[in-house]
């Protein structure tokens, strides 16, 4: 039975080996043959036109690669001046040449930074009449899209609601980015989450005299409890406007004197309300981590720009790099 086995491997073994070595045979004499006609003036003539044909095919590739970029990039761009219509031509050019910089120079594409020029456009930042708004902040919007990986459009929203709402120049783009990015390196929430919270808080706290680096800390500080996004901004909020008498005679000192004993759940809701007593309680308890972190905002001053440039330290980040810039190249 074993000598019948091995017999029967032997006999599948060789055949095979013989079959491999007529196939191998078969393919030398194909290339042999291959290789006289390709130095014959019939081969040479082929593979002058297989050449030929490749080349042409690969041009016409790259042609059309480089017109759908165009294309989009300047629908992209006229979506920007449809909504700002008192736009010049000289005032167009600028945002034109200042989308295809950034295209060319960091990671996002010359039609992202146009889409997001259109968002920041709709949110009432001015390009004309002497200012340049847009072109002041964009690049802080890349920016913080870089470090936090969000998309363009949602971080120009949310720089835009953090100028807007605590009645900064576009210029201090930088100074919203650096504290909402460093906010959500510090604190168990992301910058998306303070943008949400932003929304509901920075109105009344611009009104009563707080700083964006004050209220994003206790926005961060209340994530740490588990209260985040829309939940923190409404229940600071509260707490602001409950609290808003004081603050108007006495400053924002006031607020912060309040919170800096924990006054118990029982005060806390006659003060406070359901909606807010848990917030103000944790508040109460953190009160000296949040006016460190506070300081530490104070002092962001490049935060996004180096969060940024280590997102983007890797092969990946090579990556993305070198195919901005030639989708750059391709609108140039």
């Amino acid at each position: 039975m074993a000598k019948s086995t091995v017999g029967s491997l032997w006999i599948n073994i060789k055949a095979n080996t013989m079959g491999l070595a007529k196939g191998l045979g078969k393919s030398r004499g194909m290339l042999g043959k291959f290789g006289k006609f390709a130095v014959s003036p019939a081969g040479m003539a082929t593979v002058a036109f297989a050449g030929l044909t490749a080349g042409i095919y690969a041009t016409v590739r790259a042609l059309t690669s480089a017109v759908k970029e165009f294309m989009a990039f300047d629908k992209a761009m006229s979506e920007v001046k449809s909504v700002l219509l008192d736009l010049s031509g000289k005032q167009f050019d600028g945002l034109t040449n200042k989308a295809k910089e950034l295209g060319a120079t960091t990671a996002h594409t010359a039609t992202q930074i146009a889409e997001a020029m259109a968002t920041l456009a709709r949110a009432g930042f001015k390009e004309a009449g002497g200012f340049t708004e847009i072109q002041d902040a964009i690049k802080s919007v890349s920016d913080l899209a870089n470090a936090t990986g969000m998309e363009m459009a949602e971080a120009s929203d949310i720089i835009a609601v953090g100028v807007r709402a605590f009645g900064l120049e576009a210029s201090e783009a930088t100074r919203v980015a650096d504290v909402l990015g460093l906010t959500a390196s510090k604190t168990n929430t992301t910058v998306a989450e303070l943008g949400e919270g932003m929304k509901f808080v920075a109105p009344v706290a611009k009104q009563l005299g707080f700083s964006i680096e004050e209220t994003s800390a206790m926005l961060g500080k209340l994530a740490d409890a588990g209260i985040k996004s829309t939940m923190g901004g409404t229940a600071l909020r509260k707490m602001m406007l409950m609290l808003g008498g004081d603050i108007e005679k006495h400053g924002t000192k006031a607020f912060f004197d309040f919170m800096s004993v924990q006054q118990g759940v029982t005060k806390n809701f006659d003060k406070f309300g359901a909606r807010a007593v848990t917030g103000a309680g944790v508040l109460q308890d953190m009160s000296k981590a949040t006016a460190e972190l506070t300081r530490e905002l104070f002092g962001a001053t490049g935060a996004v720009d180096e969060m940024a440039m280590r997102q983007l330290d890797n092969l990946t980040g090579d990556i993305t790099l070198m195919t901005s810039a030639f989708s750059g190249l391709q609108i140039a």
